[in-house]
């Protein structure tokens, strides 16, 4: 099975390189959902009345929260240029011996990465997902989402079918979501500052944050990056990376002449699919693990059983432009804004190229986690990075060799080789 998720991205990049592909509204629905339909329920007694099973109905994140005991609260949250969010927090737990009230406990601030969402921290349950965890050692902990994705597909003006609403990449993130949320969860919780832990481009959002907005390092007191992403002196290898390197500029031009800007929605044929076929006993199912272990890199003892519930949340969709961002970076090899191009970077930026981000403006202090089977966060990289930034306190390597990009959320062994330290960094800031 090595080579089976390099044979389905050619096999993809062939149709899709068709001039009649598109016509296949499968193929489009799946991956690049005009009007995605998800059918979100808060308790089980409602997935198991679903008169319809197509509608593949998941449990949202109160959902998720609540059925093990803990409360889940929902914030709505609006960006300075009209973007909306859901905003999510888990305030305590039943099993937190300390008992803080909630005006003494600190804020911590979790950031999820690429297609990711909220939902991504609590799939697992108690002592195995990072925010029950750190909900049971007395945190108030915050979930974060970004526009674009499963909470994030609103607007004051514009419509997910419109082109425009796509129209960011991680940039905008970093300077209008992160800020709208981190405000509002210091205003909530009556905190002056919040701890942050981010995981791939949820770091890259915090870099870029503190460089723009230099104000924030007084309110993020200490920051934790997991899989930090930021520079790309060595490149990523993944199957169809260096097809997609070499034809960036065909690839992105094919897509926009199509009006596809967003893609991997999360939806109920997505929903579906994974359980379908990804399930404990059905032949496809290696096939599903081959294709996550090409992004996030292969661990044989991988828990194959999850597939249909980690598949029923992610991915959670998108922008094309956040892709385009990223490799743009890739190519150039620089941490920089994204490139409108000669024209368009004059009007924007004064100058011909996009600048690169001044990490010189951070102060905050870092801790940077990755691990040595993360084909995203080379070792490399992020050393690179640790040279740049100026307040690195510790750099970690996680001990076990087959932890790879994805096992910094889902491992079923994440508490003893990841999480145990995590909050043992977090208490020493507390």
């Amino acid at each position: 099975m090595i080579y089976t998720s390099k044979l389905l991205f050619i096999i993809i990049i062939i149709l899709l390189l068709q001039k009649n592909c598109l016509s296949i509204g499968f193929l489009r629905d799946l991956f690049f959902p005009r009007v995605p339909v998800l059918n979100r329920v808060r308790s089980f007694t409602e997935t198991r009345s679903s008169g319809n099973n197509f509608d593949s109905p998941i449990l949202d994140i109160i959902g998720l929260v609540e059925k093990h005991g803990y409360p889940c609260l929902e914030y709505n949250i609006t960006t300075k240029d009209g973007y909306k969010l859901k905003l999510h927090r888990i305030p305590e737990s039943p099993y937190d011996e300390k008992k803080y009230k909630n005006h003494e406990k600190p804020v911590v601030f979790l950031q999820h990465g690429i297609l990711a969402s909220s939902d991504s921290w609590t799939l697992l349950g108690p002592n195995k997902d990072l925010a029950f965890i750190l909900a049971d050692e007395g945190w108030d902990v915050w979930l974060g989402n970004v526009r674009g994705n499963t909470y994030g597909r609103s607007h004051e003006e514009l419509s997910p079918k419109n082109n425009e609403f796509w129209k960011f990449s991680f940039h905008e993130m970093a300077v209008y979501d992160l800020p709208a949320m981190i405000d509002h969860a210091l205003e909530v919780s009556g905190q002056k500052n919040l701890f942050y832990i981010g995981h791939s481009m949820g770091t890259t959002m915090s870099y870029i944050l503190l460089s723009m907005r230099p104000e924030y390092n007084d309110k993020i007191k200490f920051s934790i990056s997991l899989a930090p992403i930021a520079f790309w002196n060595v490149i990523p290898k993944f199957p169809g990376s260096d097809v997609i390197l070499k034809n960036y500029k065909n690839i992105k031009m094919f897509l926009d002449n199509n009006d596809i800007h967003e893609v991997l929605q999360l939806t109920s044929r997505s929903v579906k699919l994974g359980r379908s076929f990804c399930s404990d006993g059905v032949v496809t199912q290696p096939i599903c693990a081959e294709m996550l272990f090409a992004i996030s890199g292969r661990n044989e003892h991988f828990n194959r059983t999850l597939l249909p519930l980690l598949l029923s949340y992610f991915p959670a969709g998108a922008s094309m432009q956040t892709f385009y961002h990223f490799v743009q970076n890739m190519k150039q090899r620089k941490f920089q804004q994204y490139d409108f191009g000669f024209v368009n970077n004059y009007k924007l930026y004064g100058q011909k190229k996009p600048p690169v981000y001044d990490l010189t403006k951070i102060n905050t202090p870092f801790a940077l986690v990755y691990s040595e089977n993360d084909p995203m966060a080379t070792k490399e990289n992020v050393m690179m990075l640790a040279k740049n930034l100026n307040n690195v306190v510790a750099v970690e390597r996680v001990a076990s060799k087959e932890f790879n990009h994805l096992d910094f959320l889902w491992s079923l062994e994440g508490k003893k080789v990841l999480f145990s330290k995590v909050v043992n960094l977090l208490e020493n800031y507390r």
